[in-house]
């Protein structure tokens, strides 16, 4: 045996390095596949921690609305309080900002005008679930919120704050003016991330 390996010593040797090329090849391509399950597993996981901050996010977030001074609220409730006086479009309103969400709403800024003055950031510090941000800042009746214009005959009440693990939030109401017929429309809450350049 060992004389014939001798005289065949190449034709061993080529055998040897076929098998060697045949197995590494398997090697290789299982160690591929097992890198890219690895690499799925991890976007998975990436994927899940996001989607569980996500939901912890959801669990206590903030949601402010905008409420008479009265407690009322609702787009159609709004509507009846708007209305176009001798052609002159509303500039403010007359009311409060509750936190209607999960959790409490930190560092909360709306726009406020004092009778004639230019408006104003107002700010409350934290305001709980189910409470007024006006309850350090009872309305007067000198000061209202601003509704700032974003148009010709569109006016946005407008509210900042974040939520208890620092992400901002804006929540906000279109108010809608026809000055042919007269009519004023108020929009429906809408609330998102406040958008970071």
């Amino acid at each position: 045996m060992i004389e014939w390996l001798n005289d065949n010593s190449s034709a061993v040797q080529a055998i040897s390095v076929v098998v060697l090329a045949v197995v590494t090849t398997i090697y290789a391509i299982a160690t591929l596949k097992i890198s890219n399950a690895t690499k799925r597993q991890a976007e998975a996981s990436v994927k899940m921690a996001e989607e569980l901050v996500e939901s912890r996010h959801g669990d206590v977030l903030p949601l402010l609305d905008f409420y008479t001074l009265e407690g009322k609220s609702g787009y159609e409730i709004l509507t009846k309080l708007f209305r176009i006086q001798a052609g002159a479009l509303p500039e403010t309103f007359h009311g409060r900002i509750k936190n209607i969400g999960y959790g409490p709403a930190l560092d909360v800024k709306f726009l406020t005008k004092l009778d004639d003055m230019e408006p104003g950031w107002q700010s409350v510090h934290r305001v709980e679930k189910g409470e007024y941000a006006f309850r350090e800042l009872e309305p007067s009746p000198d000061w209202y919120i601003y509704l700032e214009p974003t148009n010709d005959l569109v006016k946005r009440l407008r509210v900042e704050y974040h939520n208890v693990y620092g992400r901002a939030y804006i929540s906000w109401r279109e108010v809608t003016f026809d000055r042919e017929t007269g009519s004023t429309k108020v929009g429906h809450l809408h609330t998102e991330p406040e958008k970071t350049s």
